[in-house]
């Protein structure tokens, strides 16, 4: 007889993904439902697994994927859909509640937030929504309600180490002083393994966390102190009165979104052009941003597979496609002022994902076979990027490289053209060892 069938819905996502290892590394059997299978493909558990792809707002989908599940996890959220994603997350979690009652599923595992303000946000009474809708129909819910989760790799874990390592001054938010229960990644897992294990099914709400409760605030000055960095000083900015933000608090907030590159829309995205002097394409010279860049392309015989391969494998044990030694020292010269420098690494020494470190990068953007995106994160008087792309044009394969730096006041301007000559040696040899090598 067959051991009980656990689906993992959200497999792609964070806390997903790392739930599929730990109930295989616990011998349980597991289905995953996803969009896009290619988004678990590069898994090192994706073979043990049965892949289910489908949508879970689609009847047919969910009856498939639930067919023969005793317990389902639901970890799916539709807060990057619009303004109006509290309600989709609601009419998911209901016709996910309706297909696992008409499946015989025995039970549904749901991962919360904690939700026990009087006033909270318009995504924490999503969450609490999800799991009144789950539990309406005759399936069993145990919901888990967790806080900030504390690990490599999670949001809150990553802009917290973001902030903490660039800015040893800040102003922030006085929501940075309001209390939390942070819990680690390891201790969600471990509720959301032994949930596998009930004997009998649980409707039951739970809050988790772990040991401590402390502010935001707190928790930036216990990174800084295990990174080896001095106490940060945090300036708290006052709410505004009578609802008007003063131009201090405008410049800060703005300033905030730029550093976290939470930039929604900009001046320049409109069609047509505000001014009769701007160009069509382009940042006017009134605009006050620059950008500099170093843009290069090659035709190459090799097939466009081969040439992404190389893309995809750039960094870590791999190394640069050349110079490597320069970038060695730049690495080396990043950790002395307190960065990151290359010691980092790969996750994958093949494969890359979305969000994850890659020496002194980080993965902003990946559309594999096509284009890779690389932030910096070393210390710079600006921001910095470095991106791949590749086409096949006239059955030749079209493969484009271009380094885009952002420099932050006289500084960044004067470090670009110090390092100048360098990049003349390092990104046209950089260029044509990827494609000897493919």
């Amino acid at each position: 007889m067959n051991s009980p069938l656990y689906l993992v819905t959200g497999a792609s996502g964070y806390v997903g993904g790392r739930l599929v290892r730990t109930l295989l590394e616990n011998n349980y059997r597991v289905r995953v439902l996803v969009r896009d299978k290619y988004k678990v493909i590069g898994q090192p558990w994706a073979s043990q697994v049965e892949i289910c792809e489908g949508n879970a707002d689609n009847p047919k989908d969910l009856e498939q994927a639930l067919a023969g599940v005793h317990t389902a996890y639901y970890l799916l959220h539709s807060i990057n859909l619009g303004k109006t994603f509290d309600d989709i997350e609601a009419t998911m979690a209901r016709s996910f509640a309706q297909a696992s009652e008409a499946a015989g599923v025995a039970q549904i595992v749901y991962l919360g937030g904690i939700a026990n303000d009087k006033n909270i946000s318009k995504h924490l009474a999503s969450r609490a929504s999800t799991g009144k809708e789950l539990a309406s129909t005759s399936v069993p819910v145990l919901e888990l309600r967790a806080g900030i989760i504390i690990g490599s790799g999670s949001a809150s874990f990553e802009m917290l180490r973001h902030l903490t390592h660039r800015l040893p001054v800040m102003t922030t938010p006085k929501w940075v002083s309001n209390r939390t229960h942070p819990i680690a990644i390891r201790d969600i897992l471990y509720y959301l393994k032994n949930a596998a294990a009930l004997k009998t099914p649980v409707g039951k709400i739970y809050d988790i966390g772990g040991p401590e409760i402390l502010s935001y605030a707190d928790m930036m000055q216990k990174f800084a102190k295990l990174s080896g960095l001095p106490r940060r000083w945090i300036i708290l900015i006052p709410p505004p009165q009578e609802g008007l933000l003063s131009v201090e608090t405008a410049m800060s907030l703005a300033l905030s979104k730029i550093s976290d590159h939470g930039v929604e829309t900009r001046w320049s995205d409109a069609s047509i052009p505000t001014a009769p002097w701007q160009k069509a394409q382009g940042d006017p010279e009134w605009a006050g941003e620059t950008i500099l860049r170093d843009h290069r392309q090659v035709f190459s015989e090799k097939s466009a597979e081969a040439i992404w391969k190389q893309i995809e494998g750039i960094g870590g044990e791999h190394g640069w496609f050349g110079a490597d030694f320069l970038w060695f020292m730049r690495g080396l010269i990043d950790r002395i002022f307190g960065g990151v420098g290359l010691r980092r690494g790969r996750r994958d020494q093949d494969l890359l994902r979305v969000g994850e470190s890659l020496d002194f990068w980080r993965v902003e953007e990946l559309e594999r076979g096509r284009r890779l995106k690389l932030y910096a994160e070393m210390i710079l008087p600006g921001k910095a990027w470095l991106e791949f792309s590749i086409e096949e044009k006239n059955g030749k394969t079209l493969v484009t490289q271009e380094a885009t730096f952002s420099p932050r006041g006289l500084g960044g301007r004067l470090y670009w053209y110090a390092v100048a000559p360098f990049h003349v040696f390092v990104f046209p040899t950089m260029l044509r060892n990827l494609v000897k090598r493919a």
